[in-house]
């Protein structure tokens, strides 16, 4: 929790990429109360996870951190949909952790709420390797979520090729991962080598290049 803190502190992005089952979970929970009842940094989060999980959310943070008021935001029919923006979402003040569902952020039906009006502390994507495909409707309408950090959770950050990589890492910092074909260009995985002249070129490019160094990647071995 630890890095989490400093990372905010720091003004990053940042990706929590521990093993399945090491408890990403329960610390962004931890770190969200912690930025609450210690830090005293309020305003409400959004946290987007897949459907099979969204109950194992409500119940981790009644669990571990019952203090928070958390809003579950899920639900298939149209006029459930318009009382929750019309009526639980109409006053920030009223919770502290949205909890939804990919599909229902992406939904052209709850854009107005999640990306208008509203502006969240944080953004928290469970299983985050989902907005791997920048060309996607999904990843479009997630970007445009207003929010003052994003933190993306998985277990597995690679999983076929450097470009799914970077698109992670434009999410997070769309402005210092502005290129991809710089990045692309970078790194070989056929013959497993790294271009550091075009990484130096592209970090002295950067508008945020004394940042780029610190840009984190947390993976556990």
């Amino acid at each position: 929790m630890n890095w989490l803190v400093q990372s905010y502190r720091r003004g990053l992005n940042v990706i929590l990429a521990d093993e399945m089952g090491l408890g990403k979970t329960v610390q962004t929970i931890t770190y969200l109360g912690y930025l609450k009842f210690v830090c005293g940094v309020h305003g409400p989060s959004l946290v987007v996870a897949p459907l099979s999980v969204l109950s194992s959310w409500v119940a981790e943070f009644a669990r571990w951190c019952p203090a928070m008021r958390v809003v579950r935001l899920h639900t298939a029919d149209n006029k459930e949909r318009e009382l929750l923006r019309t009526e639980m979402l109409s006053d920030v003040r009223t919770f502290d952790v949205v909890l939804t569902t990919y599909e229902m952020a992406a939904s052209a039906s709850m854009q107005s709420i999640i990306c208008g009006r509203m502006s969240w502390r944080y953004l928290v994507l469970d299983e985050g390797h989902r907005i791997k495909n920048e060309r996607t409707i999904q990843y479009e309408r997630l970007r445009h979520v207003r929010c003052q950090r994003k933190l993306l959770l998985t277990g597995t950050p690679l999983q076929n090729n450097m470009h799914e990589l970077w698109a992670l890492m434009h999410f997070l910092h769309p402005q210092l991962f502005a290129n991809a074909d710089v990045f692309d260009s970078a790194f070989d995985l056929n013959r497993q080598t790294v271009d550091e002249a075009i990484l130096h070129k592209a970090r002295s490019a950067a508008p945020c290049r004394a940042v780029s160094r610190r840009v984190a990647l947390r993976a556990r071995a």
